[in-house]
Formats: structure tokens, C-alpha cells, sequence
């Protein structure tokens, strides 16, 4: 599956974790957005984890949309600040 340059670093970020195992906010973040930036480093720290939060939705949304023909689906985690991959079976 080919996809663009956001979507494929968050694919790589949480299918590099055991599928249905929590993946901090934060890591996903730096992955998929040069967290090295002067720009972001310091948006990070303005807005803290909900800023993160809300970059990222976007880009998990487009990515569960090409997930479901996979059954797998991005999702909050179980811990507070995380994501996890899941099975759809597992979301309902």
C-alpha cells in the first residue's frame, strides 16, 4: 500500500509496536513530525500533548480509512496520552 509521507510514518511507528499495545502520544508524534524542528519542539511546548493529540488526528483518520479493508484500526489506548493498533473485532 502506498501512501504519503505522514501516513506511511505512522503506519511504520505503530506496526513497530505489538499490535493492541499502547504507543505514547509523544513517540508517535516525533516520528511522524520532524520532532528535531525548532518550529515544533517549541509548539510541543505551548500546546504539550494536546497539541500533539490534534496534529495527529488527521493523519490517523486518513490512515483507519485505508486500514479497514486490513480490519485494523487506530485507536485511543487503555493509559491516558496513548494510541493503539487494533483489530476492528477488538473495537466492537
Amino acid at each position: 500500500m502506498e501512501l504519503p509521507y505522514r501516513q506511511q510514518r505512522l503506519h511504520e511507528v505503530m506496526f513497530r509496536a505489538p499490535q493492541g499495545d499502547d504507543v505514547e502520544i509523544r513517540v508517535i508524534y516525533g516520528y511522524v513530525y520532524d520532532a528535531q524542528s525548532e518550529a515544533n519542539t517549541m509548539a510541543k511546548q505551548a500546546g504539550g500533548v494536546r497539541y500533539m493529540q490534534q496534529s495527529l488526528g488527521p493523519v490517523i483518520k486518513r490512515l483507519n480509512e485505508r486500514l479497514v479493508e486490513d480490519k485494523l484500526v487506530i485507536r485511543p489506548g487503555k493509559t491516558k496520552q496513548t494510541y493503539r493498533l487494533d483489530t476492528l473485532s477488538a473495537v466492537r
